[in-house]
């Protein structure tokens, strides 16, 4: 029975949610059409008529999970909660999508064929860098943090935490429960406030508890 408009882009659908499934557990060049087309039960023809090969599924479930972490890091940092609840969410966000995206990116910094992918991902991080900035100075207009605070510094802060993770868990030197990780959320958070905060001690003055 030939299948309706509705059923074919529904395999699309389909498609790229299984890939995507595939590519966070598998790296680039270990992933084949075949792992594709066994897992969603189907021959590999159905997705050969939706995309030319590999490359082009890799690339739009990339593209996919790119824009969505754009949007949620917008609604994050460019919402109405405090500061510091923004970092917050920043940080658990970042932690969360660590695991996956080290395997889901693994090639695009070695692989020449995942050169736009690299490219583009670039492009994602720099708005989110944005994000974080336009957050400091909307916290210094309401009097979250210091009017004199380098707003440079305090981006990059929100990175110490989420790479110190990413690190020691490949490193294999410590495995972080979502508990742990929440305490230590906890004492970065508490840390920049006793540092960055409007009623902290003066900058010249700071020392990192």
């Amino acid at each position: 029975m030939k299948k309706t408009k509705q059923e074919v882009e529904q395999l699309k659908i389909d498609i790229l949610d299984v890939a995507r499934e595939i590519f966070e557990s598998k790296n680039y060049s270990d992933v084949n059409i075949r792992d594709i087309s066994e897992k969603l039960g189907v021959t590999r023809t159905p997705i050969y008529y939706h995309f030319d090969g590999k490359y082009e599924i890799y690339q739009q479930v990339t593209e996919e999970y790119l824009e969505e972490k754009l949007a949620v890091f917008r609604e994050i940092l460019q919402g109405e909660n405090s500061y510091y609840e923004k970092v917050r969410q920043d940080l658990t966000i970042c932690t969360q999508q660590a695991a996956c995206e080290i395997v889901l990116f693994s090639e695009i910094d070695t692989n020449p064929e995942l050169s736009d992918i690299l490219k583009r991902r670039r492009e994602v991080s720099a708005a989110i860098y944005g994000y974080k900035l336009e957050a400091i100075r909307m916290a210094k207009d309401k009097g979250e943090i210091r009017k004199d605070a380098d707003e440079a510094e305090l981006a990059a802060n929100l990175y110490l935490l989420h790479y110190g993770v990413i690190e020691m868990n490949n490193g294999m030197l410590h495995h972080f429960t979502s508990q742990m990780v929440e305490k230590l959320i906890t004492l970065h958070i508490e840390n920049m406030k006793h540092i960055y905060g409007a009623e902290g001690i003066p900058l010249d003055n700071r020392k990192v508890l």
